[in-house]
């Protein structure tokens, strides 16, 4: 408890939580806790063992390793991974969002849907989002604070839109950021934000647009699977 806890007072990211569950001669130690980061640094401890971080394979968890300490102690340690929950944040409450949100929690996202329109965001509509913001697209771009366990949605109902919350996020840490509309669409946006906005071409070619893989999808139920495939393949080449 004491370790998880101090996870939450750190910054995000993915970490391997160790446990030791055998100890031969130093019965005190199982039930110790450590925290190892993905660079294989060992940020917290609550053991007198000193673990050598370097003989773990911190790939494949949960596991359960036998490994030798500084100490010359051979023990037992469990290992799994924990991450904090990835955010899906999608700009625009219209028809695509509905079966999207859906699929979103089923495959382990924390979804936030935003829309200005009162009609289209509200519990009975979109019953699967864990939050509902209702307000001004440059009231909530303003004050949004994007993180590298965020991944972006953009399909509001319209071009200026569309263009104006690309042009807000894409300089941000989110790992994913995609935005819906046809190949001329895009082409238009994505010229208007490179000659009058100076975004590099850099920048442009990590956007996912158009959105979603090519499964012909053409139903709104459709798209919103091609999303979430798209969604789970990046999230899980992140994890590589």
């Amino acid at each position: 408890m004491v370790a998880r806890q101090f996870l939450r007072k750190i910054k995000t990211g993915k970490y391997i939580i160790g446990t030791v569950t055998d100890c031969p001669k130093r019965s005190k130690a199982v039930g110790s806790k450590f925290i190892i980061r993905n660079d294989r640094s060992i940020i917290y401890s609550d053991s007198e063992l000193s673990l050598d971080v370097e003989n773990i394979c911190i790939k494949n968890t949960p596991v359960l390793k036998n490994i030798t300490t500084a100490e010359g102690l051979n023990i037992e340690i469990y290992l799994e991974k924990l991450e904090e929950k990835p955010r899906l944040l999608i700009f625009g409450a219209g028809h695509i969002s509905l079966p999207l949100t859906e699929i979103a929690k089923l495959i382990g996202f924390e979804v936030i849907v935003m829309d200005d329109r009162e009609e289209f965001v509200n519990k009975k509509r979109l019953p699967a989002v864990d939050h509902l913001v209702c307000t001004a697209f440059t009231d909530y771009l303003a004050e949004l604070k994007v993180s590298e366990n965020d991944y972006i949605i953009i399909v509001t109902r319209g071009h200026k839109l569309d263009y104006y919350v690309l042009k807000q996020v894409i300089r941000s840490k989110a790992n994913y950021i995609g935005m819906i509309g046809s190949q001329r669409k895009v082409s238009l946006i994505f010229n208007e934000l490179s000659t009058k906005d100076g975004i590099e071409q850099e920048l442009l070619a990590k956007v996912f647009a158009p959105i979603g893989l090519a499964i012909n999808s053409e139903t709104p139920e459709e798209i919103a699977v091609s999303i979430a495939a798209e969604l789970v393949r990046v999230r899980r080449q992140s994890d590589e």
